[in-house]
């Protein structure tokens, strides 16, 4: 490796796309399409969680501080108030 080369890190799906890409050309792989289909779909699970945790969070944070709700609503309020329905429809 040269001094100044920069090593990009490989990511999970990244691995799982090229075994993917040797196995429709063929080539001999350590890894099948079934172990490349399970893998996205525990990704896909662990994102959904992860989505779901963050809006249960976000709900019992604005049940718990009405007062940061008012001012996070506020603020939303503030950023869209130019594309709201009402807006749009000239009134």
């Amino acid at each position: 490796m040269a001094k100044n080369e920069i090593v990009q890190p490989v990511s999970f799906m990244h691995t799982h796309y090229d075994k993917l890409t040797n196995l429709e050309a063929g080539k001999h792989n350590d890894i099948t399409l079934t172990d490349i289909k399970g893998a996205v779909g525990a990704i896909s699970i662990a994102d959904g969680n992860n989505t779901r945790s963050t809006n249960v969070a976000c709900i019992l944070n604005d049940i718990l501080y009405p007062e940061v709700q008012k001012k996070f609503k506020a603020e939303i309020d503030t950023v869209t108030a130019v594309h709201s329905i009402a807006n749009i429809r000239g009134s």
